[in-house]
């Protein structure tokens, strides 16, 4: 089964730490999307980009136009976006970030005609003062992603329940977190 992930930093395997050891970037073995593409069952083409938010202009559009292009063969398009929208849109509001993920179909009719698997991200628990609204809106996010799934034909899953382990910058999964990703979503579409 090929699969796409698109998402943001914790698709691409961002590792907060920077240690000498590391880039800014796990091993692709010790990444969810590297660890499910090692399942013989999976071929994973990894769309993660630090920083990306649903896609609300016609760039974000045509970038995911292309790489859905680029993989036509693709039988599932996992997409797993959400937390950047929440600390870059002002105010955060959950029900805003939806309504970009549902445009997200509109604008990309190869979304309506392919296997989609829409993932509300385990969102941040941030304390600082500053985070007060998106914290709020976090806990609607998943509620308002399932809606839109569930209109766009699509399919839906929370990974905050999941139980993946983050780093103390509250956002980014670690080694032991991704692992339990690649499980969960194995799990998930061995049942499919």
């Amino acid at each position: 089964m090929k699969i796409v992930c698109y998402g943001d930093s914790n698709t691409y395997g961002f590792d907060p730490r920077f240690l000498a050891d590391y880039s800014d970037r796990l091993p692709r073995a010790l990444r969810w999307t590297g660890i499910l593409d090692r399942d013989p069952r999976f071929e994973v083409v990894n769309a993660g980009l630090n920083g990306r938010q649903f896609p609300h202009d016609e760039a974000g559009y045509n970038y995911l136009r292309r790489l859905l292009e680029d993989n036509a063969d693709a039988e599932v398009v996992t997409v797993m976006l959400g937390t950047n929208d929440l600390f870059m849109m002002h105010p955060a509001d959950c029900r805003a970030i939806a309504a970009r993920a549902d445009a997200m179909f509109e604008a990309v009719p190869a979304l309506m005609r392919m296997r989609v698997l829409l993932i509300c991200p385990p969102l941040p628990n941030l304390r600082p003062e500053g985070y007060r609204r998106a914290m709020a809106q976090a806990r609607g996010l998943p509620d308002a992603l399932a809606a839109v799934a569930a209109a766009r034909g699509a399919e839906f899953v929370d990974a905050g329940l999941w139980g993946c382990e983050v780093y103390p910058d509250d956002v980014h999964l670690t080694e032991k977190g991704h692992a339990t990703f690649a499980r969960k979503l194995a799990e998930y579409l061995a049942e499919e």
